[in-house]
C-alpha cells in the first residue's frame, strides 16, 4: 500500500483542496476505509463520503472510481452558484 502524507495542519471546517482530493484518490485506490481516510486527512467521515459521491466515475470495466479533478470542478461550480450575485448600482 502507498502511504499518503496526512495533512494534520488542515483545519476542521475548511473546504477540501485539490491536494486533499488527490490524497483521497490515492487512499481510496489503496483500499482504505472512509474512516481511515477521514482520520488521515483530519476531517469528518461524512465529508469523505460526500466527496467520493461528488467525484464518482466508472472505469472502463464499469467499476466505480474517484476522479479528484472532476470532483474539484463540481465543487467550484457549486461554490460559484451558491454566492449572492453582486448588486448592480442603480442609474441616477
Amino acid at each position: 500500500m502507498t502511504e499518503a502524507t496526512p495533512t494534520p495542519s488542515r483545519q476542521k471546517g475548511k473546504h477540501l483542496t485539490l491536494e486533499d482530493r488527490l490524497a483521497i484518490q490515492t487512499l481510496f485506490r489503496d483500499g482504505r476505509t472512509i474512516t481511515e481516510i477521514a482520520r488521515l486527512l483530519n476531517c469528518v467521515k461524512n465529508t469523505i463520503r460526500r466527496e467520493l459521491v461528488r467525484g464518482r466515475v466508472l472505469d472502463a470495466q464499469g467499476n466505480p472510481d474517484y476522479d479528484p479533478r472532476l470532483a474539484h470542478d463540481r465543487y467550484c461550480l457549486r461554490r460559484l452558484a451558491c454566492h449572492r450575485p453582486p448588486r448592480v448600482a442603480s442609474p441616477d
